[in-house]
C-alpha cells in the first residue's frame, strides 16, 4: 500500500466552504496499476541517497500507508512517523502550539493563508525541491500562498453538479440550471449560504466577491429562484439525490465518485463557469526539527512516480502533470477527476473573506432565506 493520501469533509463556521471527503473504502483500483509498480521502479533507477534523522508527518488518519515512507528511508536514510488529527482546527491548534513536534503537515488549502499570517510555516527553499517543475503551471501559484512560498499542491478536487442521468434531458454544463431555470422545480438542492458563491460565479463574477452590488444581484438570483429550489441543505444534498429525493443537487467530485461508485445513474459535472476547487497542502511547520529532511520528503512525494502511485490507489486529480503522463486513459479521461483545464482556470478556491466581507453575505443569505 503506497503513501495514500484524501480529503476530509469538514463542516466549518468561517464561510470558508466545506472540504470534501475521500475514505479508504472511495479507493479504486485497476489491473496493472502504477500503485503496485511505481516506488520498485523508481528505486531501481535512482542511487540511493545520504541522509539521517527523522521526520514526523502531522496530517488526517488513513492519510498514510507503510511502502512509500519505507522506500523513502531506504532511498534517504530519513524514518518518518505520522500522527493523525481529526478536524483542521484541531491541526491548527496544535501546529500553534509552541512545543509541537512535527516537521511537515498536510493542511487544507483554507487554512494556509492563516497559518501564514501566524507566522507558523516556514519559507519553503525551492532550491531544494526539484520536482516542483512537475507540477501543472496553474498549480505553481495560490492565491491564498501567493508565489507558493510556504505550501504545495498535494490532490486536489472541485465543486459541481451531482445529478441522475436519467432524470436530466441534458448534461447540466452551466449553473443556470440550478440558479435560473424552472426546468427541474423541486428536483434540486442547492448548498446553503456557500450557494452565494454560485450565484456569483454564474453571474461572472468571483467566488470570494464581497462588492455589495455583485452580492446584491446574486441575492436577488437566489430570490426568484428559491420556489424551484426543494432545500438549500449543505453537503447534504449529495444523500437526497442518493434516495431519489431530489434530481441534481451541489457537490463535490468526491462525493459523486463515491455516489457513482454506488449507482451507474449519478454522474458529475463542472460547469463552464466553473466552480470551487479545493486542494490539500503540504508544507512545513516553522519549528520544524528537521526542515532539510522535510524538503527531501516532499521533493520525493513530487517526483512522477510516486505522485502517480498515490494518484491511482485514490482515483483522485494529482496536481503534478509529469505523473498524469503515467497514468491509464481511463484515470487521465474521467472527467469527474478532470474537468478540462479551461474549467480548472475558471475555478477558485473559497477565501477567508473577513469580518466585514462575511457579515455582509450573511445578511445577503438572511435576505434569501427570508424572501
Amino acid at each position: 500500500m503506497k503513501w495514500a493520501l484524501g480529503v476530509k469533509l469538514m463542516k466549518r463556521s468561517r464561510n470558508r466552504g466545506a472540504t470534501p471527503d475521500v475514505s479508504v473504502a472511495r479507493r479504486r483500483f485497476l489491473a496493472g496499476s502504477v500503485a503496485a509498480t511505481a516506488t520498485v521502479s523508481l528505486a531501481k533507477r535512482l542511487a540511493a541517497q545520504t541522509g539521517s534523522g527523522s521526520l514526523r508527518l502531522y496530517t488526517w488518519p488513513d492519510y498514510t500507508g507503510t511502502s512509500t515512507l519505507a522506500d523513502f528511508k531506504a532511498l534517504s536514510g530519513i524514518s518518518v512517523s505520522v500522527d493523525f488529527y481529526d478536524n483542521s482546527d484541531e491541526m491548527l491548534r496544535t501546529i500553534s502550539g509552541a512545543d509541537h513536534p512535527y516537521d511537515i503537515v498536510i493542511a487544507s488549502y483554507d487554512y494556509i493563508e492563516e497559518m501564514i499570517g501566524k507566522k507558523l510555516l516556514l519559507p519553503l527553499d525551492r532550491g531544494r525541491i526539484p520536482n516542483v517543475e512537475n507540477l501543472y503551471p496553474v498549480f505553481r501559484d495560490a492565491v491564498f500562498d501567493p508565489g507558493r512560498l510556504y505550501s504545495l499542491p498535494f490532490l486536489w478536487g472541485t465543486q459541481g453538479i451531482c445529478f441522475r442521468r436519467s432524470a436530466v434531458r441534458a448534461v447540466p454544463d452551466s449553473w443556470r440550471v440550478l440558479l435560473e431555470s424552472d426546468v427541474y422545480s423541486g428536483r434540486m438542492a442547492l448548498p446553503g449560504p456557500d450557494t452565494l458563491g454560485l450565484a456569483l460565479k454564474y453571474l461572472g463574477y468571483s467566488y470570494n466577491s464581497v462588492d455589495p452590488g455583485e452580492l446584491e444581484a446574486a441575492g436577488a438570483l437566489l430570490i426568484r429562484q428559491k420556489s424551484h429550489v426543494k432545500a438549500f441543505v449543505g453537503s447534504e444534498g449529495v444523500e437526497l439525490l442518493a434516495k431519489g429525493d431530489v434530481d441534481l443537487a451541489v457537490g463535490w467530485n468526491s462525493e459523486a465518485l463515491r455516489l457513482m461508485e454506488e449507482d451507474d445513474d449519478i454522474d458529475y459535472r463542472v460547469p463552464a463557469e466553473g466552480g470551487l476547487l479545493w486542494q490539500d497542502c503540504v508544507c512545513i511547520p516553522r519549528s520544524a526539527a528537521n526542515p532539510d529532511g522535510a524538503h527531501k520528503l516532499i521533493d520525493y512525494a513530487l517526483k512522477a512516480e510516486v505522485a502517480a502511485a498515490i494518484a491511482e490507489e485514490l482515483w483522485y486529480a494529482t496536481p503534478n502533470r509529469a505523473a498524469v503522463a503515467l497514468l491509464p486513459k481511463a484515470y487521465r479521461e474521467d472527467h469527474t477527476i478532470f474537468p478540462g483545464m479551461e474549467i480548472i482556470k475558471r475555478c477558485e478556491p473559497a477565501l477567508d473573506l473577513g469580518e466585514a466581507g462575511t457579515r455582509l453575505r450573511d445578511q445577503i443569505w438572511q435576505r434569501v432565506s427570508e424572501a
